[in-house]
């Protein structure tokens, strides 16, 4: 169980070192209204903190994973993560401070409850009425199934070259047999070397790569076919297969939430 959802299920988001809500230390410390530029890094902050794009789609990376936030979604990074944020142009962030260290990167449906209560605390200075709005926050938090594109670190010199490679030139149509070729080793060696460090065979990784890239383009604006010609896909269709099956929608899906 993640952490937002054991303790809803306790009755309650702890603050700062268990302190229980209604005491001096908020559940949520501060809201405000970022103006990340693309590829910005953000230091590790002391406090959790959530991240809603209400009008924009935005990749976010935490660690080796690429997050895609829609509207539709927020995501709680906690305390001591490192992150940085590819925004779609348009309006920033919204991002809260919260105090519920030590678990991991949790996704939050942001249905019409939770939109209201984000868009109020916005403005809302300190006081009572803006404790009783964090903690309507709490309570409306509803963890759901994330969708992360990860890519695995690869170690092998093989490997990391075709990543380089495919991350510069991602349209390149090599297959494995051409790769092996080109790196002096046996096409059956370099799809058991990808297996072993990756988990995919060499053909998902290949996807992997390229959707993982197409995501910079989608949210920068750029149209779906110009996109799948970009990194290497002959037809718009299978493109959008590919991504539905990494993310679980559609890549126009992140144009129309811009």
């Amino acid at each position: 169980m993640t952490g937002i959802a054991q303790r809803r299920q306790e009755g309650r988001l702890t603050g700062h070192r268990g302190e229980a809500p209604g005491s001096s230390s908020h559940v949520i410390r501060a809201f405000c209204l970022s103006s990340f530029e693309p590829r910005q890094k953000s230091e590790a902050t002391r406090h959790g903190r959530l991240l809603w794009p209400d009008r924009s789609a935005a990749v976010v990376t935490v660690g080796a994973f690429d997050r895609l936030l829609v509207p539709e979604l927020a995501l709680w990074i906690p305390a001591g993560r490192p992150i940085t944020v590819h925004p779609a142009r348009g309006p920033g962030l919204r991002t809260i401070a919260v105090e519920c260290p030590g678990f991991e990167p949790t996704w939050l449906g942001v249905g019409s409850l939770l939109r209201e209560l984000l868009c109020y605390l916005a403005g809302l200075p300190p006081g009572a009425p803006r404790r009783r709005a964090e903690l309507a926050v709490a309570d409306a938090a509803d963890p759901v199934c994330e969708h992360r594109l990860s890519l695995p670190d690869v170690t092998d010199p093989a490997l990391r070259t075709i990543q380089q490679s495919v991350r510069a030139h991602p349209a390149l149509p090599h297959a494995v047999e051409e790769w092996a070729r080109q790196l002096g080793v046996s096409s059956r060696t370099l799809s058991r070397r990808a297996t072993a460090q990756t988990g995919l065979t060499f053909g998902q990784w290949r996807t992997l790569l390229r959707v993982h890239l197409s995501l910079y383009r989608l949210v920068a604006g750029a149209a779906v076919a110009t996109v799948a010609r970009e990194v290497g896909y002959e037809s718009t269709g299978a493109f959008i297969v590919a991504f539905r099956q990494l993310l679980g929608t559609n890549p126009g899906s992140v144009l129309a939430n811009r």
